[in-house]
């Protein structure tokens, strides 16, 4: 039990390191003393940068995060980023003990407006708005049961310099329209609101939040459009973690593994662009270029498929102690695909 308390602590995110020491009470030689030495981490950040990525080119980006708010254990976070083809905003609020039982509640809106998927995707802008609440309900020491509900109103636009996928999808689901803005262009778009379900499972037993190189962790989410809503489609995604320590715990073997499945159901043709899976670059496969495994469109660029596999075996290099809680260096190996089923 003492153990687990450490663990329990080390898991926060603004906790850097927890030391135990159990000392015997004088007089009393059924109860000891535990003394927990706690070492804080900055439980809130504020940052605003530049950064390059193969797939955004020069991105602007600012945040407000903070994971004890007040000293409540509550996290806020206001995050914006701007890069060459989107624009992201949102703003959430996480009570993880909204009630006395352990039960999370999290709150957030955000808006989108993108005008690629990708860098080598050709024109097909979207905006959309929602916003989400879900609640995280423990059902034992180290699982958990989340459930929610998601609103987005989005508007998808494509024109004849579109792929023939953008256009097709656009004139089939949600409500089609016609742009015609003069001087022969004309924009095909269609708008539509869903409504989803989201529920999850997620079973952690990992030592630490931030750098672990103990325990597991696996995640299994599914959410679904309410039937009859304009767009209706489900998508299930599952997810594995294991930490194997090898030789006197200094090295560690950590593999990883993930499957994605999307579906169209009833009269949508496809799963919304948005909604498609991508494979490849350091989120996903290392090695290939940021999303440019799986299927391509009609010009030959990257559109995402409806089915995910991917996997990384690493092994985690021993570092110097005073950088042992700041980076991590590792050597992987790393296998996957997207498909269209």
């Amino acid at each position: 039990l003492i153990d687990r308390s450490k663990i329990r602590l080390q898991r926060l995110p603004f906790v850097e390191s927890v030391e135990v020491e159990n000392a015997a009470v004088p007089g009393s030689p059924d109860l000891v003393d535990v003394d927990f030495d706690i070492e804080y981490r900055m439980p809130g950040q504020f940052s605003g940068g530049v950064g390059y990525s193969e797939a955004q080119k020069v991105m602007l980006n600012g945040s407000i995060i903070h994971t004890n708010f007040l000293g409540t254990g509550n996290r806020v976070a206001l995050e914006l980023n701007s890069g060459r083809f989107q624009k992201l905003y949102s703003i959430s609020h996480s009570d993880p003990y909204r009630t006395m039982d352990g039960i999370r509640r999290t709150v957030s809106v955000n808006y989108r407006d993108i005008t690629q998927f990708t860098s080598a995707a050709s024109d097909f802008s979207t905006t959309s708005a929602g916003a989400t609440v879900d609640y995280g309900i423990p059902i034992s020491e180290f699982q958990t049961f989340s459930v929610g509900l998601t609103y987005q109103h989005s508007e998808l636009l494509s024109s004849t310099n579109s792929t023939r996928q953008a256009q097709d999808w656009v004139a089939n689901n949600g409500n089609p329209f016609i742009e015609d803005i003069g001087n022969g262009a004309v924009f095909f778009g269609t708008e539509f609101d869903t409504v989803e379900m989201i529920a999850g499972w997620t079973y952690d037993s990992r030592n630490r939040a931030i750098f672990a190189n103990r325990g597991m962790r696996q995640q299994l989410f599914f959410s679904m459009a309410v039937p009859g809503t304009d767009v209706e489609f489900f998508q299930a995604r599952y997810s594995f973690t294991k930490y194997f320590p090898l030789w006197s715990n200094k090295w560690t073997i950590r593999w990883n593994a993930e499957l994605g499945l999307g579906e169209a159901l009833g009269d949508t043709t496809a799963l919304p662009p948005y909604k498609q899976f991508y494979g490849g670059g350091p989120q996903s496969v290392r090695g290939f270029k940021e999303s440019y495994l799986g299927p391509r469109d009609s010009f030959g660029r990257p559109y995402g498929g409806n089915m995910l596999v991917a996997s990384q075996l690493e092994l985690i290099l021993p570092l110097p102690e005073k950088w042992a809680s700041q980076a991590r260096a590792s050597l992987f190996y790393d296998v996957g695909n997207v498909f269209n089923t």
